[in-house]
């Protein structure tokens, strides 16, 4: 399965991830696009302003909905309530359908409105 996980692009100044780790947008989609980090890593909690696409075949679908709504409890404060839980599910299959669209190793950054290319690696 093809997801998200932290790159280092050159010299970039806002990376606190852990190269590899497999991350979440930082901001919910359909948010205003902002400075700062796209991406956090959903064990570290750490940014990353982008992503590459990997195919991580030990990563089925439901773990990783799992893990993502964990993620968002812990660094957003969201309520474990079954609504956020729905929502949150919906976000984590927007985010891998966005990752399966795209060839891996291709990597990405996200303006709180869209997952785009920026280089192929």
């Amino acid at each position: 399965m093809k997801v998200f996980v932290a790159v280092r692009v050159g010299t970039e100044e806002l990376f606190d991830g852990v190269e590899g780790e497999l991350v979440r947008p930082a901001r919910p989609f359909q948010e205003s696009p902002a400075d700062g980090p796209g991406f956090m890593g959903i064990a570290s909690g750490r940014a990353s302003r982008f992503a590459r696409v990997a195919d991580l075949g030990h990563v089925g679908h439901a773990p990783f909905r799992s893990v993502f709504f964990d993620a968002l409890v812990r660094d957003t404060g969201l309520e474990a309530t079954n609504d956020n839980q729905r929502r949150a599910m919906e976000s984590a299959e927007q985010v891998l359908s966005a990752a399966d669209a795209l060839d891996e190793g291709v990597i990405v950054m996200y303006d709180g409105w869209r997952i785009q290319e920026v280089a192929t690696r």
